[in-house]
């Protein structure tokens, strides 16, 4: 948004930036010595992860300059026509039948929350700054730090959780300040 659409951010937004860039490098501090560490290992994993964040931030982009023409909703509609007759494809449908009723509400809750999620999002994207949504965007992974916290002192089975340091708590409560502070309208 800052640079695509000129949006200028208040010293204040700039702060909040810089907040949540150095909140996300604290809380992945011990990934980012791993990687120094392992590169041959982490390199696949790394480039995959620049590949998403610059597919976001030209989906963001793509969805900003189309609500000029469009409805969230018809673009929407438009990503999940694509997204269908591009994955059909590599589907296998013999599994569906297989399912049992915990899998099928699974489904059903991912396939709600997605048109809620991106709906939202697709508003998002019309009414505020580019700048502004990317940076609420990015917060959304503490979301899952504090389910994956929670689930670890549950001791559940089914999925490993990770340990968060206290850099990884002080780089999420950055990040949370930065957001914050980003998202904030500059007083007049």
């Amino acid at each position: 948004g800052i640079f695509y659409f000129r949006e200028r951010p208040s010293p204040l937004q700039g702060l909040g930036f810089g907040l949540a860039a150095m909140g996300f490098s604290l809380f992945f501090w011990d990934q980012i010595l791993i990687a120094v560490a392992h590169q041959d290992r982490f390199l696949a994993g790394n480039l995959w992860i620049l590949m998403a964040a610059a597919t976001w931030a030209l989906f963001a982009t793509l969805q900003k300059i189309l609500t000029r023409i469009w409805t969230p909703q018809q673009i929407n509609l438009l990503i999940y026509i694509l997204a269908t007759f591009v994955l059909a494809p590599v589907a296998d449908f013999d599994v569906l039948p297989k399912l049992g009723i915990g899998a099928w509400a699974l489904l059903v809750f991912l396939g709600v929350n997605t048109l809620i999620a991106y709906g939202a999002l697709g508003e998002a994207l019309k009414r505020i700054p580019a700048s502004h949504v990317s940076v609420i965007i990015s917060a959304n992974p503490l979301l899952t730090i504090t389910i994956m916290t929670v689930l670890r002192y549950q001791q559940v089975q089914w999925i490993e959780t990770d340990l968060i340091d206290w850099r990884g708590y002080l780089g999420a409560t950055l990040v949370v300040t930065g957001v914050i502070c980003a998202v904030r309208k500059a007083k007049d």
